[in-house]
């Protein structure tokens, strides 16, 4: 099962860049980008929102994986996230 850091690994190195490229890009450190990577952080919504920008992804795009992550405890903290979750949970009704 996908989680943020590994989706986010996962569309990083889809666009062949290295983690201080990607940082750079995001205009975040390259220590906290790993940080999320490896599930250790969970971003702020700008930051967030900063990583769709760099990877030219949707929310809708990046968090599909995600929908049924054990992740989502801690990703409903992200504002965009957690009204995303509550968009998908008012599909199903």
């Amino acid at each position: 099962m996908s989680t943020f850091g590994s989706q986010l690994k996962h569309y990083r190195s889809e666009l062949k860049l290295s983690q201080p490229e990607f940082a750079e890009q995001v205009g975040i450190e390259q220590s906290y980008l790993s940080k999320l990577e490896n599930d250790k952080s969970v971003p702020s919504n700008d930051t967030f929102r900063s990583i769709l920008a760099a990877l030219n992804l949707t929310i809708c795009d990046f968090m599909q994986p995600l929908k049924h992550s054990v992740d989502k405890a801690r990703l409903i903290n992200v504002p965009d996230i957690e009204a995303w979750y509550k968009q998908q949970t008012n599909k199903q009704f």
